[in-house]
């Protein structure tokens, strides 16, 4: 059994990470933080991610941007972890 969406509570670091391994991997992940801003930096951390992963290791494969990102819901709801 395997998951088809997962929650990431923090968009630090850790939470960015973890939000773009997820949707790399085809999973739709909930970023949930408290401030827009943060959740707007780590959208552009994570396009960054995009970008320049395949440069760096031969391993992970070229996804295209929107679908990377189409995969993550960026919110400042904590509501929209019910799920």
């Amino acid at each position: 059994m395997g998951f088809k969406k997962v929650g990431v509570i923090g968009a630090g670091t850790m939470g960015i990470g973890l939000a773009y391994n997820l949707a790399i991997c085809g999973i739709e992940a909930v970023l949930v933080d408290i401030e827009q801003k943060q959740l707007e930096k780590a959208k552009k951390e994570i396009i960054n991610n995009i970008r320049f992963m395949p440069l760096i290791s031969k391993q992970i494969p070229k996804v295209p941007m929107e679908a990377v990102i189409n995969k993550i819901k960026f919110t400042t709801d904590i509501n929209n972890l019910s799920e």
